[in-house]
């Protein structure tokens, strides 16, 4: 996790599917009960699977963050997590950036 005034930046790993649901539920929650900021980054860069319990997982969080008024971004999925959120049409109601860079460049 990274921190900056205005920024947190949420670093989710592995497979993020129903047999491992609660432990990343739990750790994305903590993240946004603690988080100030404007804006939450995800970086899911490093994760590998994703399935339906981990889409439901991340449109809530998704969902508490705006409720709070702040600003939930998405960077770095890997093709096949890409695609999945393609498939279900979640990017066009999640900002997702292809990596870090571009991420940088669209908050400047």
């Amino acid at each position: 996790m990274t921190k900056e005034p205005s920024l947190i930046s949420f670093k989710a790993k592995g497979n993020i599917t129903a047999a491992n649901i609660e432990s990343f539920r739990s750790k994305l929650q903590s993240e946004l009960d603690i988080f100030s900021g404007s804006m939450f980054l995800m970086d899911m860069s490093e994760v590998i699977l994703l399935d339906s319990a981990g889409l439901m997982a991340i449109v809530g969080a998704f969902q508490i963050a705006q409720q709070r008024g702040k600003r939930f971004v998405i960077c770095a999925a890997a093709d096949p997590v890409r695609i999945i959120f393609e498939l279900v049409k979640l990017d066009e109601i999640i900002e997702i950036y292809p990596d870090y860079d571009n991420f940088l460049l669209a908050a400047a």
